[in-house]
């Protein structure tokens, strides 16, 4: 049972969400060379981490309470 606020019909509502469902789906089954490139972003957000996690304590920019807790620990 499907309820609309009047705008569309059930019957309408339903064929658009099928309609939006299939075109979100086709990126999955039209998968080609184009999406390998999703790879390199990966990598790219590791190298960020590493980054991130070799930062020194006063690189972090934190309050002095915060960066003397952390100093101390």
């Amino acid at each position: 049972e499907v309820w609309t606020n009047g705008s569309i019909s059930p019957e309408e509502a339903i064929s658009l969400s099928a309609q939006i469902l299939i075109e979100y789906l086709k990126l999955f089954t039209e998968i080609d060379d184009t999406y390998a490139e999703v790879e390199i972003l990966v990598e790219k957000e590791e190298e960020k981490k590493d980054k991130i996690l070799e930062m020194s304590i006063e690189e972090l920019e934190l309050s002095v309470r915060a960066s003397n807790g952390l100093k101390r620990a």
